[in-house]
């Protein structure tokens, strides 16, 4: 079903489920071979100089365990120098030049093509009648790597060890950041390691500075104590975040809005900062402004010379901690004359200048803004921005992979590969559009490809063709409230694809669904948890939006809105889908869109069910069952909600005499009021399920539609 492009579009598919249900496939999944070993320990030799080293050990320790609880086996560790002839079954980690991986070259005709940075090759080879595995890498890193992919695939094929492992892994993407944007850091350092990435996120940067240096009454620990002990944790943190990951070689970025000063500055520097107003507007005409800027970056930089980048935004602004801001396009009348392009190319240049000029760091922009006709979605904007900006590797301009927010019906961002600047693609692995991971929203073939609903479409491929060898993956955040789920498991699923995809673009969905179902539900059921999550999309796409609508609307709020977060919307989210689906054609799309979406659902739900005796961790698989009977009920929910709202605009069309409509509309809010009673009270209340969807004008909407249709 996925993996390669849909053409008809999804309607087909549409068409089908309502006219057939497809019917359910028995598995039968190979039987894992016992295997007898010739030894009870399994020694590794590595270069001394590794030994010690975190990120190799961290690797290590997790095959440690899979060999003793899978195998029986145990571990031990010898020194390059230490082993005069390889022990049988051995594995040799190094580089080309070191003593027994150079050997194996030699001796034992083993192939090693010149790897890049963070690449390694898994490969068996014998020598002297013995087999022996060989983790070839190109730096410490890539050992790491290496060791992690051995253990994923001795997971995945139990039989393969000293047998069948061949693998050549180099990243796609040089620079592989892993983070959430909003919200506590996640992943930890050792879980972003694990997942392949080679960069991760500590404290925003503005959050960091004193301004001790620049003017000390901003901090003044007598007149601002509670300001400063703020920045003062903070900076404890950046410090303990910074350690761990540089123990894990990783290379450590910080975002943080421009401008984003404290509070405090605004009455000390009043105008020289601020335009006037109601709400001050930091200007950055104004030579204070930029000069506060200098002097945290100058700071930040200074006092952590470990952080590798900094990342900027300016075009939106939150509010963080004890720090108030604008982005530099804000209140543009009454600051200056300037262009909002131009004084967004003057605080990119001035930040320019300290990160990389002054610094020697890696300044990354963030050109996400609202909307599809400003830098981040319109190159024409994006040229102009940059114009006067050196082109130089330690710069680099970061877009989101579809052209404004991660909707689908968003085509991709049409940034991306043009221009001298060096690129960064975004991905986000929890949809606050799409339910943040309460029920499975696989993201496996949009992240691969594209929407097949949207043309233009493109996914890490199409990136990496036009150049882009940048990726930042939102492992979390995203929105502002629920639901929150109990746990990842969904989310899991798309922070494995998008992690594999960042090393090998062409994996297609259908074998990263099979193999994160495999890893996490075991061979036996994996084929079925991967139907699971290849019709999931589809359940949400259908189920959440309007195609009628979205065509017409275009990339930004293609669903209106309408749900969004854990908030049902009232009818004036509802009435512009229907106003865009009054034809008879669109209107019996619409409605057939959620009957097919809930049809999905049950396919999955019958799916989950098949493989549920075939799952070891029954207390995970029955809670991971509620979250799709939780998504069916919620569905019902917005099915019986929406249909009877359209039905209901279509008998106030008639001017109240389409007593059709009128019926059905009576009905369907009806049902309504049942299936959300059973959502709130009885599905939400399941083990396991992610906090409920709330009522922001949904109930009121009912309430009046029904008093019109009985009055």
């Amino acid at each position: 079903m996925k993996g390669q492009r849909q053409s008809p579009w999804l309607w087909a598919t549409v068409v089908v489920l309502i006219l057939v249900l497809p019917l359910l496939t028995q598995y039968k999944a190979p039987p894992v071979p016992r295997i007898a070993w010739p030894t009870q320990e399994v020694p590794i030799v590595l270069p001394e100089a590794w030994q010690a080293d975190e990120a190799v050990n961290l690797a290590i320790g997790d095959l440690r365990q899979l060999l003793s609880s899978s195998y029986g086996l145990r571990i031990s560790i010898l020194g390059d120098h230490e082993v005069e002839a390889l022990p049988a079954h051995a594995i040799v980690v190094g580089q080309h030049e070191d003593r027994w991986v150079a050997r194996l070259i030699k001796n034992a005709a083993l192939d090693l093509p010149n790897l890049a940075a963070d690449g390694y090759l898994l490969r068996q080879v014998r020598i002297k009648g013995q087999a022996i595995l060989v983790v070839a890498a190109s730096d410490v890193l890539g050992a790491a790597y290496g060791l992690f992919a051995l253990v994923e695939q001795l997971r995945l094929t139990p039989e393969a060890l000293f047998s069948q492992i061949d693998i050549h892994g180099e990243p796609a993407m040089t620079l592989r950041l892993v983070s959430s944007p909003t919200g506590p850091p996640f992943p930890s350092p050792e879980q972003a390691l694990r997942w392949g990435y080679n960069a991760v996120m500590i404290e925003p940067w503005p959050s960091l500075a004193l301004y001790d240096r620049f003017d000390a009454r901003i901090y003044d620990p007598s007149s601002y104590p509670a300001q400063r002990a703020w920045v003062e944790a903070n900076r404890q943190r950046a410090r303990e975040q910074i350690r761990r990951a540089k123990q894990l070689h990783l290379k450590v970025v910080s975002m943080g809005d421009v401008f984003s000063f404290p509070a405090q500055a605004l009455p000390l520097y009043g105008s020289e900062v601020a335009a006037e107003g109601e709400i001050p507007v930091l200007c950055p005409e104004k030579p204070k402004t930029l000069q506060l800027l200098d002097a945290a970056l100058d700071e930040v930089l200074e006092d952590f010379p470990e952080i590798d980048a900094i990342m900027v935004r300016t075009g939106e602004n939150y509010t963080l901690g004890h720090l108030i801001g604008n982005g530099p396009a804000v209140g543009s009348a009454r600051c200056a004359a300037m262009s909002d392009t131009a004084r967004l190319s003057t605080v990119m240049a001035r930040i320019e200048n300290r990160v990389v000029g002054v610094h020697g760091k890696m300044y990354i922009h963030r050109a996400w803004d609202i909307g599809d006709a400003g830098f981040h979605a319109n190159p024409a904007v994006a040229a102009t921005v940059t114009h006067d900006l050196p082109p130089t590797d330690q710069l680099m301009i970061s877009f989101k992979h579809t052209q404004t927010d991660f909707w689908r019906y968003n085509a991709v961002n049409p940034n991306l590969g043009v221009g001298s600047m060096r690129q960064m693609v975004e991905f986000q692995c929890a949809r606050e559009f799409e339910g943040k991971g309460a029920f499975p929203d696989f993201l496996g073939e949009q992240f691969a490809l594209g929407g097949q609903e949207t043309q233009p479409a493109g996914g890490v491929a199409y990136a990496y063709e036009r150049g882009v060898r940048s990726i930042w993956v939102w492992a979390k955040g995203g929105g502002w409230d629920g639901p929150t789920p109990q746990n990842d498991l969904w989310l899991e699923a798309n922070i494995y694809a998008i992690s594999k995809l960042a090393w090998d673009p062409y994996r297609s969905s259908h074998a990263l669904a099979l193999g994160w179902a495999q890893l996490r539900f075991g061979r036996a059921a994996a084929p079925l948890v991967a139907n699971v999550l290849l019709r999931s999309d589809d359940a949400v796409l259908l189920g959440l939006y309007v195609r009628s609508f979205a065509l017409q609307q275009g990339g930004w709020t293609p669903n209106y809105l309408w749900v969004r977060d854990d908030l049902i919307q009232g009818g004036g989210y509802v009435w512009p889908l229907y106003r865009a689906s009054r034809e008879p054609a669109a209107f019996r799309q619409a409605l057939a869109e959620k009957q097919a979406s809930l049809r999905l659902i049950d396919l999955m739900i019958a799916d989950f069910t098949q493989a549920l005796p075939l799952i070891a961790d029954k207390s995970t698989a029955g809670e991971a069952l509620n979250t799709l009977r939780y998504e069916r009920s919620l569905f019902l929910v917005l099915d019986r909600y929406f249909e009877g709202l359209f039905y209901f605009y279509r008998w106030r069309d008639s001017n109240g005499r389409d007593d059709e409509s009128a019926q059905r509309a009576q009905a369907s809010l009806r049902k309504w009021q049942e299936a959300w009673r059973e959502y709130r009270e009885v599905i939400a209340r399941l083990p396991g399920v992610a906090t409920p969807y709330r009522d922001a004008g949904m109930e009121q909407t009912v309430q009046e539609a029904l008093t019109a249709l009985n009055g």
